[in-house]
């Protein structure tokens, strides 16, 4: 595992590596008293809003030997393979540190290296973040939704369900994909007490009524009311990043931006910035 702690550059990460590795930071609570970063099994939903990106966010930070196993960790949390004497570590049970910075930099030198690098967006990096995370909060909504309504099906949000979400948050926000899922849903709920729809049919309409009710909607000029931002005290911390760290609009960005305008957004952010920096610092 010799090669996992090499030294890296926090000031030279991607912006997408930044803002994965930021939340992290701040969702386990690093600070002075406590560099220790605990299992992806502990840290899930605080750090995102399913458990495939949070997955996702562990596996690339750890690729990117951004973070390494804890030494104490490794000989418990590792499988090696007979064939090759190769050692897999389990990504969800394993403690964290992070790599040695090249600089030596401190963790607050770190913490405003990566703050430094989110106040400067790259805008088709914040719209690939931004995709993450509005899908991720309409799936763990639609999921919640589903519970309500005892639409239990293992795998009910299908890749196609997931793709009618998508379509819908390309021209839709956050808050109102939200209100789509939430009135779709209690529809097919209304249905499936009729005669004459199985359980197995209803599930099966789910896709094709998320993608109907939203194009409809929008065709003829139906009001789409966002549903309101959760607390930010209790929204995962990649949320918060993208919307207040990030987007830096917190409440209107959740409510009302949409997926095929993020990087406009960000471009005239970027061009506001430029026209308020004094010209010296221009030239």
């Amino acid at each position: 595992m010799r090669d996992q702690s090499e030294p890296i550059d926090f000031a030279h990460l991607s912006y997408m590596q930044s803002c994965f590795l930021y939340a992290t930071l701040v969702a386990a609570d690093v600070g002075r008293t406590n560099q220790a970063i605990p299992s992806l099994e502990y840290l899930t939903f605080a750090l995102a809003a399913t458990h495939e990106l949070a997955e996702k966010i562990y596996t690339q930070l750890y690729a990117n030997k951004i973070l390494v196993p804890a030494p104490a960790t490794i000989a418990n949390h590792t499988r090696l393979d007979e064939a090759t004497g190769a050692g897999t570590i389990n990504l969800r049970t394993s403690r964290w540190v992070l790599a040695p910075d090249i600089a030596g930099r401190s963790l607050d030198d770190i913490f405003a290296v990566l703050s430094d690098r989110m106040d400067h967006p790259e805008p088709q990096a914040v719209k690939e973040l931004w995709y993450l995370v509005a899908e991720s909060e309409c799936q763990k909504y639609f999921i919640h939704q589903c519970m309500g309504y005892r639409f239990c099906q293992p795998g009910l949000y299908s890749s196609k369900v997931a793709a009618s979400i998508r379509h819908c948050l390309d021209r839709l926000s956050i808050g109102q994909v939200c209100n789509i899922i939430h009135y779709t849903l209690k529809d097919l709920a209304a249905l499936s007490q009729r005669r004459g729809y199985t359980r197995q049919e209803i599930y099966s309409m789910v896709a094709g009524s998320l993608r109907r009710a939203a194009d409809y909607r929008l065709a003829n000029g139906k009001p789409i009311h966002p549903w309101r931002r959760p607390s930010p005290a209790t929204e995962p911390w990649l949320t918060t990043v993208l919307l207040d760290n990030v987007l830096k609009d917190g409440d209107i960005s959740f409510e009302t931006l949409k997926g095929k305008e993020v990087a406009a957004h960000v471009q005239r952010q970027l061009g506001v910035k430029d026209e308020t920096e004094p010209a010296a610092m221009r030239n």
